[in-house]
């Protein structure tokens, strides 16, 4: 009696461990196997970390790494420039003729799979909104994702003896928890 309780048992569990890698053709009633869906590799959100990084601190350590950055002058007269404090700070300087300048920052390389752009914080100058001057984001990252390019587009009026500067304070960066946040451009 034990043994045929112990077939049974080990039928039974052969059955149902066939029957759950196996597929009903709902028209055909006939079996097909299962196909293994990949699972994501990316960790679980309980052992990842968001990072709010100050903007001068990117730039430098990023520019180390290949990352891109260009302030580029539309024509002869225009002053741009470029530089890091705790912000990465954009400037279309004034001049006679007013400035028009485009900024590229982070080209040229994503940041590595592990990690995820989340959102930045930034903002302009007083004297970057009309009449004196404005900007014109024509590219930012996208939150979720891996490419961290902007391209702002900046320009002043003739004469407008402050310029324009628009600065990105902060950038927020998704990645391991146990990692520093320098590893997302290594």
């Amino acid at each position: 009696m034990k043994k045929t309780g112990f077939c049974i048992t080990l039928f039974l569990s052969v059955v149902f461990l066939f029957s759950a890698t196996l597929e009903v053709y709902a028209d055909t009633k006939m079996l097909k196997p299962m196909r293994i869906k990949p699972t994501y590799r990316t960790a679980p959100a309980s052992v990842r970390k968001v990072f709010t990084i100050k903007g001068g601190d990117v730039y430098n350590f990023a520019k180390t790494q290949g990352f891109g950055f260009n302030a580029r002058k539309n024509d002869a007269t225009s002053h741009c420039s470029m530089r890091a404090s705790d912000a990465i700070v954009l400037v279309a300087g004034s001049s006679v003729l007013g400035s028009k300048c485009d900024f590229t920052l982070f080209s040229g390389k994503q940041i590595n799979p592990e990690w995820k752009f989340v959102s930045y914080s930034a903002d302009a100058s007083d004297s970057c909104f009309p009449p004196g001057g404005a900007y014109t984001i024509n590219e930012r990252p996208k939150a979720g994702g891996r490419i961290m390019r902007f391209r702002i587009h900046i320009w002043t009026e003739a004469l407008n003896g402050l310029g324009c500067g628009y600065a990105i304070r902060t950038i927020r960066l998704e990645g391991p928890a146990n990692g520093q946040w320098q590893d997302a451009f290594r």
